[in-house]
């Protein structure tokens, strides 16, 4: 995506009353242990992590 990224878009889905309710699953490369808490926390939708 050239404009936005996933975890913005994640952001803008979820704060907007009228797609708030649609789940998000983020498909990223992105393996960092803080990245897949940030997208949990912008919203996305997942099970905890198990280490």
């Amino acid at each position: 995506m050239t404009v936005k990224d996933g975890f913005q878009l994640c952001d803008t889905v979820k704060n907007d009353e009228w797609t708030s309710h649609i789940p998000i699953v983020l498909l990223t490369a992105r393996a960092a242990v803080s990245d897949r808490i940030s997208g949990l926390r912008r919203g996305a939708d997942g099970e905890p992590m198990r280490i």
